[in-house]
């Protein structure tokens, strides 16, 4: 099987509450907007995520305790400022990671952690890690 794309479908019962924050704060457009699925997509195309009520997709409301979406910007000190002067929850201030990121988290209105980083050169000790 070849796999040729991923769309993250997550229930929720406030999907206007969920394309506002997207569209206001990551530039988000809509690809689909109907009662019971709303599909988003990033300016470039690069990035989709999707949601549906709960009783749609068979599945209760996703409570946010467990999906993190890691996005990529092109520079995460910019925009971590940005969301945290609009009053976004931050969990993380944008920290140098061993593995190659500098990356910043925070949350969206249900409670999905949003990894926001830019790549930076690997530390030694993780290139042993690597399979490419």
């Amino acid at each position: 099987m070849d796999v040729q794309k991923n769309t993250p479908l997550i229930c929720t019962a406030d999907l206007s509450g969920q394309k506002q924050f997207y569209q206001t704060y990551f530039g988000f457009k809509t690809v689909f907007d109907a009662p019971n699925y709303l599909a988003l997509k990033s300016k470039n195309g690069s990035c989709e995520i999707a949601f549906m009520p709960a009783g749609q997709c068979g599945m209760k409301n996703y409570d946010g305790g467990t999906l993190t979406l890691c996005l990529q910007v092109d520079n995460v000190d910019k925009a971590h400022d940005r969301l945290a002067q609009s009053g976004l929850n931050v969990v993380q201030p944008p920290t140098d990671t061993p593995w190659g990121d500098r990356s910043a988290v925070v949350l969206d209105p249900i409670g999905i952690s949003l990894y926001l980083y830019e790549k930076i050169p690997m530390r030694e000790e993780c290139k042993q890690f690597l399979q490419e």
